[in-house]
């Protein structure tokens, strides 16, 4: 029998930082094609001056749930984001081999300290035992902070077009 509780209670699922202990289950399907349904769960939480949600992806194996989203430096817990995007959390195959990719889009900070960010997606595609970060996009921007960024990314890719039409303001 299928408990809701099991999915945050047991272990390896570490339930210290869910906040507020209030999930919400986004879906449940057989998201990576393994046979068995996975979970995406999200956490919301409002402070101050801006609200986040986190997200989480469980899978049920060894008699356990477990975390399917690859832990990283800037998630250690799951996905972090600002909730105000459109179509923020999707299930779809992005890359053509038949598994779900999880698309997480990037809202905008409602804060003034925030200081300049931009709508950004992420990317995280299964990788055999985890989804893990694979992409990040951001939207084009007009502010000249981003214009700059950009090209510097480009310059770095090596793409040098790229970078001068980003700082130059010219499309030729």
């Amino acid at each position: 029998m299928f408990r809701l509780r099991d999915a945050f209670e047991g272990e390896p699922v570490d339930t210290s930082y869910w906040w507020p202990r209030a999930p919400s289950i986004f879906g449940a399907e057989d998201f990576n094609g393994d046979g068995k349904i996975e979970l995406a769960v999200t956490s919301h939480q409002c402070g101050a001056h801006t609200c986040s949600v986190r997200l989480f992806v469980l899978g049920f194996s060894d008699g356990r749930y477990q975390l399917l989203l690859r832990n990283t430096a800037d998630a250690p817990f799951g996905v972090v984001g600002a909730p105000d995007a459109d179509n923020q959390i999707r299930f779809e195959d992005t890359n053509g081999d038949g598994l779900s990719d999880l698309i997480f889009r990037q809202g905008l900070i409602n804060s003034a300290g925030a200081g300049l960010h931009r709508l950004a997606t992420e990317t995280y595609l299964w990788d055999g035992d985890r989804y893990t970060f694979a992409s990040r996009d951001y939207d084009p921007s007009d502010l000249r902070y981003f214009k700059v960024r950009d090209g510097d990314d480009a310059f770095a890719r090596g793409d040098y077009q790229t970078a001068d039409r980003s700082v130059s303001n010219r499309d030729e």
